[in-house]
């Protein structure tokens, strides 16, 4: 399939979806709800400009104005274009809940979840003093880059994949500074009958026998050292050792190598040039549906 057939796959998907649910995020009332430069192509040019390297909105600007421009007559500067991809923020979170329900599931581990959250960085200067999008982002502490940001955070919760990539099944953004239990706490009420492999920033004991007596969730973590412990017993040593094997290999990928696949793709972590609240949701969510239809579609 060459880069127009591609295109064109694209832009029917996002025709088909905005149909069926995003036309429902995004009624306007006023006398110019009547673009020529639809949404779906608005969504389609900038879903495009990323799956072609294209990371920044100006740079998918520029890119389709001086390639595609017979396929975009009605393209708008740049400035209503960054305004107007601005205004759909409801929609990107809508589009991955659909690409999400489009992936392959024969090769899935279904009662094995993972979860884990990945930074989102507005500024990694003076933390103290981000000024981006601050009514959703805050500061936080990456352990896995020793990195102290301003910023998001995405919380994934993905399912074990054989041989494979985990596959993304919730995911949910937060500000940096916000507890990765605190937010799981929203989305494992969802989950019945499985087991959920994390690191120990999950751990929580009460919540932990709260799950497996309603939910027959097991949520498994290695085992945090009490407050002045220098080391674990060996059977803590062993379940540590265990929940780290799962977590990994034999059964496929860690989440870690999911989260460096998104931002070998769609550079994910990075939104430094974001300067709004409405640009790093568009940030976040874009670019993860970027990624999943780049998953999805094999492209």
């Amino acid at each position: 399939m060459d880069i127009k057939d591609k295109l064109i796959e694209l832009y029917d998907y996002v025709c088909h979806c905005y149909d069926k649910k995003l036309c429902l995020h995004c009624q306007r009332m006023s006398n110019n709800r009547k673009q020529n430069f639809t949404d779906q192509e608005l969504i389609t040019v900038y879903l495009f400009g990323i799956l072609q390297q294209q990371f920044e909105i100006k740079q998918i600007h520029n890119y389709i104005l001086n390639h595609w421009l017979s396929w975009f007559p009605d393209l708008p500067s740049y400035q209503a274009f960054n305004r107007r991809i601005n205004l759909l923020t409801e929609l990107f979170p809508v589009l991955v809940e659909d690409l999400f329900e489009q992936i392959e599931t024969s090769n899935l581990v279904d009662d094995i979840k993972l979860m884990d959250a990945m930074p989102i960085i507005l500024s990694a200067q003076k933390p103290d003093h981000g000024r981006v999008a601050k009514d959703i982002a805050g500061k936080g502490y990456c352990s896995s880059k020793n990195l102290y940001y301003h910023g998001l955070k995405l919380h994934v919760l993905a399912v074990k994949n054989i041989k494979a990539l985990p596959v993304p099944q919730y995911v949910a953004a937060s500000n940096a500074g916000a507890h990765d239990l605190q937010v799981a706490k929203r989305i494992l009420p969802q989950l019945r009958n499985c087991s959920i492999y994390a690191d120990k920033i999950y751990s929580d004991i009460p919540l932990k026998e709260e799950l497996e007596e309603k939910q027959k969730l097991h949520l498994n973590t290695p085992v945090k050292r009490k407050k002045g412990q220098k080391h674990l017993a060996a059977a803590d040593r062993y379940l540590s050792t265990a929940v780290s094997i799962v977590r990994g290999a034999p059964l496929g990928q860690p989440i870690e190598s999911l989260f460096a696949w998104l931002q070998d793709k769609v550079k994910i972590h990075d939104a430094t040039k974001v300067r709004s609240e409405a640009g790093a949701l568009i940030h976040t969510f874009g670019k993860l549906a970027a990624a999943i239809w780049i998953f999805v579609f094999n492209y």
